[in-house]
């Protein structure tokens, strides 16, 4: 249960700049996505999951269909790449399938939290077994329009990041609609991962 408001407006500011900050030094992490609603460029995707590596961004992973089906991933720099049948195919350019900004924790993750209006600390929570602060905000139209070019208003903001230590993130959520939303996890800062290309056919 979130707790009652703990810090100033100008002090969740300063925790979205911190944390953006600490994002973009990110080597490595475990990340997932998972998404509620209808999003066309993903096709029947409703989760990605998997270790990602910065710059260059990969990331070694599982996508999850509605259907709780699911088929290996590999998103290479501008590359999203699937598994169907033994066969890598290559679906298309990463910016194009799946937004990377939401994909790319290092880079991408940064210029969303920079963005964000209204930033207000709404208390702390644990997530995932960890200690998070929560911090809720207006996600301008400009910033939504990179993640889903055919939006038209704004959407609603929530953010967990370390309680102590550095403010690293826990867990994004981006609400659109009231039947669309993404939500981010990220986990294992920096931990040593082993990820690669699709191999060529």
């Amino acid at each position: 249960m979130i707790s009652e408001v703990l810090l100033s407006d100008h002090a969740a500011e300063d925790l979205l700049r911190a944390s953006a900050d600490v994002a973009k030094n990110l080597t490595s992490a475990g990340i997932r996505v998972d998404l509620k609603g209808d999003f066309d460029q993903v096709g029947e995707a409703s989760a990605i999951e998997g270790d990602a590596q910065a710059r260059p961004l990969v990331v070694n992973g599982q996508e999850t269909y509605g259907t709780g089906a699911g088929a290996p991933l590999i998103v290479a720099d501008d590359t999203f790449s699937v598994e169907i049948g033994g066969v890598w195919n290559e679906v298309g350019a990463t910016s194009v399938v799946f937004p990377r900004a939401v994909i790319d924790v290092s880079e991408g993750l940064p210029t969303i939290t920079h963005n964000i209006e209204s930033a207000k600390i709404a208390g702390i929570e644990v997530v995932d077994g960890t200690e998070a602060t929560s911090i809720t905000g207006i996600m301008p139209t400009a910033t939504v329009k990179d993640l889903l070019p055919k939006t038209t208003g704004p959407a609603y903001f929530s953010m967990w990041v370390h309680s102590t230590g550095d403010p690293v993130l826990v867990r994004t959520i981006i609400d659109f609609s009231a039947d669309r939303a993404i939500t981010i996890t990220v986990s294992n800062w920096n931990a040593l991962v082993h990820v690669t290309a699709a191999p060529t056919q």
